[in-house]
């Protein structure tokens, strides 16, 4: 019996020690869940910061794409208007050298003109 009591006894002191060394692992690997869950909070938390940054990018993305859209068209408005009023230049400046060219066509007969009638009188 007491042989018995004996080998009862080391079993009861390994199972307490095994379930010390159980519950050291349970300990240890609670601490270590924490930790990750901790590391998930801050990697969660630096992906719901970079959504916001990427939506803010975003939307001055859109907000520049449009003013871009607005400047373009702007810029061919003002190509067209260059082009207009560069064409009303050149017609304006053809309209002058021909009224200039018809002035010195009438100054060279007005000229002719006085000269014949000095020779005459």
């Amino acid at each position: 019996m007491i042989k018995t009591k004996k080998v009862l006894l080391a079993r009861i002191e390994e199972a307490n020690s095994r379930t010390e060394s159980f519950n050291a692992q349970k300990l240890n690997s609670e601490k270590a869940a924490d930790k990750l869950e901790h590391k998930v909070k801050l990697a969660l938390a630096k992906v719901d910061e970079s959504n916001r940054e990427l939506n803010e990018l975003n939307s001055q993305k859109s907000t520049l794409n449009s003013r871009v859209i607005v400047l373009v068209r702007e810029k061919e408005e003002a190509e067209d208007l260059a082009t207009r009023n560069l064409t009303q230049f050149r017609k304006a400046q053809n309209e002058l050298k021909e009224a200039n060219d018809r002035a010195d066509e009438a100054e060279r007969i007005a000229n002719r003109l006085r000269s014949e009638r000095r020779s005459d009188n």
